[in-house]
This record gives C-alpha cells, sequence and structure tokens, in this order.
C-alpha cells in the first residue's frame, strides 16, 4: 500500500510538471468569463453552437455564472466535449450555479456562500488565484456588502499573489459614467432601477474593488464603453440602453501581463445569452 502510494504520488508529479512545462512554452494566458442565462436556457441546440464556437479559440479558463440544469457530472461532460479536463461545479441554490473550467489543473478550491445571494467560487490555475462570483441582482446595498466580504477574501494575496477576479458584478462603472446620461438616469429612478443609489447612478461596488487595488482590465486596454448587457436578442429597450456589469480584475501583481481585453460580439453570442462574455488575455 505504501509503495502504491508513493507510485501516486510521483504520478500526480509529473502531471502537474508536464501541465507546468506546457504552459511554460505558451506565450500567454485567456480567460473568459460568461453568464450564460439559465444554463444556455437548457437548450442542446444552444450548448452546441457554444462547443462549436469555442474550441476554435478555446480559453485556457472559463469561469460561468448561471450555469442551470447541470450538474457537477453533467458540466464535466460538457467542459470535456470542447476540451477541458478540469472542472469545478458550485451549486448556489436557486437558478444560478457558478462553474470553472480549464486546460490545466484546479487546485485549492474554495466554495463560499455565506453571506452571499450566488456565491463566490476560488481556485488555484497554475499559480494564479481565480476567483468566480455572481452579485446580488436586486439591491446595490447587498452587492455592497457582499463585494466587501469578497475582498477580504483576496486581501491576503493582493501584495504577491497572482489574482483574477471575474463574473456578473450587477454593477456600474464611473469610468462608464459619460454613457450614463441624465436621461437615463431619469427613466432609471422612474423605473426603480437596482442600480440607483439616493437619486444617483451607483458606482459603489466598482469603486470599492479599485480602491482594493483591482484592475478593470478591459477599460485598462480600451478607454471607452462597450456594453455587456443586453445582447442585441434579448434587449428589451433596444440598445440604446447598454450597459457594462461583466468584468474581469485583476490585482497589480498583473497589471503589466495584460495584453487584451474584450467583450466579444458575435453571432453566437448575440443570441444565446442576455450577457456578452468578457476575454482577457495575459502575457506570460
Amino acid at each position: 500500500m505504501k509503495q502504491l502510494c508513493r507510485s501516486l504520488f510521483v504520478l500526480i508529479l509529473c502531471l502537474s510538471s508536464f501541465h507546468n512545462i506546457a504552459f511554460a512554452n505558451e506565450k500567454e494566458l485567456k480567460i473568459m468569463s460568461y453568464n450564460v442565462l439559465t444554463g444556455f436556457n437548457n437548450n442542446d441546440h444552444y450548448k452546441q453552437k457554444f462547443k462549436s464556437w469555442i474550441e476554435k479559440e478555446l480559453p485556457d479558463v472559463i469561469g460561468f455564472q448561471e450555469m442551470s440544469k447541470f450538474t457537477a457530472e453533467s458540466f464535466k461532460a460538457f467542459a470535456k466535449s470542447y476540451g477541458h479536463e478540469y472542472t469545478v461545479f458550485m451549486e448556489t441554490g436557486g437558478c444560478c450555479p457558478i462553474a470553472l473550467s480549464s486546460k490545466y489543473p484546479i487546485t485549492d478550491v474554495k466554495k463560499v456562500k455565506e453571506q452571499l445571494h450566488h456565491g463566490l467560487l476560488m481556485a488555484k490555475i497554475l499559480d494564479y488565484n481565480v476567483m468566480v462570483l455572481h452579485l446580488n441582482p436586486f439591491d446595490w446595498e447587498k452587492r455592497a456588502v457582499e463585494i466587501q466580504s469578497i475582498l477580504e477574501i483576496a486581501k491576503p494575496l493582493m501584495a504577491q499573489e497572482k489574482v483574477i477576479m471575474m463574473g456578473d458584478f450587477n454593477s456600474l462603472s464611473a469610468v462608464d459614467s459619460q454613457v450614463y446620461s441624465a436621461e437615463r438616469l431619469e427613466k432609471a429612478i422612474k423605473g426603480k432601477s437596482k442600480n440607483i443609489n439616493n437619486g444617483n447612478f451607483d458606482y459603489s461596488v466598482t469603486g470599492a474593488i479599485q480602491q482594493a487595488g483591482f484592475i478593470d482590465t478591459f477599460w485598462q486596454v480600451n478607454k471607452k464603453f462597450s456594453l455587456s448587457c443586453p445582447t442585441k436578442y434579448y434587449a428589451t429597450s433596444g440598445t440604446n440602453n447598454p450597459i457594462r456589469i461583466d468584468y474581469i480584475w485583476v490585482n497589480g501583481v498583473l497589471k503589466e501581463k495584460i495584453k487584451n481585453s474584450e467583450i466579444i460580439y458575435n453571432p453566437f453570442t448575440h443570441f444565446v445569452s442576455d450577457h456578452y462574455p468578457v476575454l482577457l488575455t495575459l502575457s506570460k
């Protein structure tokens, strides 16, 4: 039995070394965040379309939100079908499980539900600390409490570790404020928007993230607004009312490694969900 354990330990070390060598030969790491609207609407056709699209230029890591109707087992099979061998699945209660798939082994998994509407999935991939979350969709004050809890978890890692935080934050950013006009504010107040704070658009959640030392990778690269929601198909008020609430953030350790960050618009992403995916590319 001891010999068997030693053999298994050696095998694990070898596999880990193999993946580290494989990554060392790569010039970049690609990470995607995608809210897929209740598990691709539980539509097999949509799932197949996603597979056909994503496997052509497969990201190294994908963080999913709203993986409804999936289980840990069915998600693992789904991820394997498009080329990811490693997965973690987090039941959050209700509509919106969180999931993570990767080309590389996923270790040090933490699933945090306490004080969070949906939850936080955290894991280590290579030497990156990856956080996938989905903040409260109904109330900015509850989101503010949630993000403080999440930032406390990240705090010990910020100075020296590599940290990536992604997901559907349901929160606006002050850098996009020129898009959120007085006319839109008036309509939002009348419509009792989830993003109104004392008569103004609320930017406190993303502001807290920036104060904690995180960098909005999309803005860092583009310095201009692009919508992440709603998509063309799901727009209820047309594209005259776009918002950006899906982000991939990194800490200062990774700032100089940001190679590209984009919101992906194509014939598939226009209709499969009400959110567009965000794709971050980091250099080695």
